[in-house]
């Protein structure tokens, strides 16, 4: 991979999401530690989320001291709804969501992965973000403030894929349950949108690159293969999907909705 992380400019002033309670999942690392930390940059109270306690907890020390975090597994009913319930609670409403929380998988030839194995992924990455997206929108809904959810998908969704297919499928019904959902609550002023990365710089790329391994493949050899198949020449940092992030939980996102932003540099063009 080539090129440095160099400081990226966001729609959001300092302050721009001043005021706001931004509830951000999958926060422990990777790209939802990334958002949750641009948020709060951007003047939001940040509410981080995980299943990894320990790791959510740092990420809401780096937001500030008026971050909040909460250890909760997205796929169980009962603790989605009881932590978006405490979020209202404890900060007064809920004004943004972003679903960050995604597995991979641990397998990736499709034709060797398990119907267990296929739950676990879809629970996660599929069932996940729709209790947190239900749950979200229930408060804002009876907020009457209108609101922002961001679900974070993948380009994996909209592509066909030799490796990880249950990955990719999950992130399709994400991008599915983007739009219906943008249709259902426009009318309320609350917005639905997603992202969809290609490679970005996170750990979660070293797990594929483990696997990869475990079945062969030379040290950095599919990270590198994968680099040199992105146009731009690298991986994205989380902070430029945090960037497209804070773009749709702002002002000047106003009238965007139900649509989905791909960071893929130009791995991915034409749909």
């Amino acid at each position: 991979m080539t090129g440095t992380q160099s400081t990226v400019a966001t729609t959001a002033s300092p302050e721009g999401l001043s005021g706001r309670v931004a509830v951000v999942t999958g926060a422990a690392a990777g790209i939802g530690a990334g958002i949750a930390t641009a948020m709060a940059e951007a003047g939001a109270t940040v509410v981080a989320m995980d299943r990894d306690g320990n790791r959510v907890a740092a990420t809401a020390k780096a937001c500030g001291p008026s971050s909040l975090s909460m250890m909760v597994d997205v796929s169980r009913e009962e603790e989605v709804a009881r932590a978006m319930g405490e979020v209202v609670r404890r900060a007064g409403r809920i004004d943004i969501l972003v679903n960050a929380a995604g597995v991979l998988g641990e397998t990736a030839s499709f034709l060797e992965v398990s119907a267990t194995e296929w739950d676990r992924i879809f629970a996660i990455n599929t069932l996940g973000t729709f209790l947190c997206l239900r749950e979200a929108a229930a408060h804002m809904l009876s907020g009457g403030q209108g609101g922002c959810i961001v679900n974070v998908a993948s380009i994996a969704a909209k592509e066909g894929r030799v490796d990880f297919a249950p990955y990719a499928a999950s992130k399709a019904a994400v991008l599915s349950l983007t739009w219906s959902s943008a249709v259902r609550l426009a009318p309320h002023q609350i917005r639905v949108n997603a992202l969809c990365p290609a490679a970005v710089d996170t750990e979660f790329w070293q797990r594929i690159e483990n696997i990869k391994q475990e079945q062969g493949a030379e040290p950095g050899a599919t990270r590198a293969a994968r680099a040199a198949a992105i146009p731009i020449g690298r991986f994205a940092f989380p902070r430029e999907v945090a960037a497209a992030a804070l773009y749709l939980c702002s002002d000047d996102a106003a009238f965007v909705t139900g649509t989905s932003i791909d960071l893929t540099g130009a791995a991915h063009t034409g749909s």
